[in-house]
């Protein structure tokens, strides 16, 4: 694949056993199904190979909200029906890191970032809000709960 002019980043958090999840989501839980010790006694040819067990849930560590997530319609799209194009895309990053957590942010304060920045949201763009809450709180208990969030009219 070519990308020309573009910069890729990647937004994913390391996956391990024991990592911090949102209260009553599964935990995230990492083994090791055959060794290649295992896999060498039991093939004979003296090929071996290792393979990883891998348990978590659908909405953490790194995940994107599906309409289904918050939407109790039980026609509405689930995450495995979101194409693989819309989370490839172009986007911006907001700073809303001075938003008091447990509070919402609106239009207003997006707009403000907006000019401040000489920025445009358009078609596609996925736009990232920067909340500085997992340099705050990631490993700790607030980690859950101390975020600031969109009020309905910014999302």
């Amino acid at each position: 694949m070519l990308f020309t002019g573009k910069k890729i980043i990647d937004l994913s958090q390391e996956i391990y056993t024991g990592m911090p999840v949102y209260p009553g989501h599964a935990k995230t839980v990492i083994w090791e199904h055959v060794s290649h010790e295992e896999t060498k006694r039991n093939l004979g040819t003296g090929f071996s190979y290792q393979s990883s067990g891998i348990m978590m849930c659908d909405h953490g560590p790194t995940h994107v909200d599906s309409v289904s997530h918050l939407s109790p319609d039980p026609k509405a799209p689930s995450v495995d029906e979101i194409p693989l194009e819309h989370c490839i895309t172009s986007g911006i990053c907001i700073d809303v890191s001075d938003v008091p957590v447990q509070t919402q942010f609106g239009p207003e304060k997006i707009e403000a970032q907006l000019k401040k920045w000489k920025l445009d949201i358009r078609p596609g763009d996925v736009v990232l809000f920067y909340t500085g809450h997992y340099e705050r709180y990631y490993g700790k208990p607030e980690y859950s709960s101390h975020q600031p969030g969109l009020t309905r009219a910014a999302t």
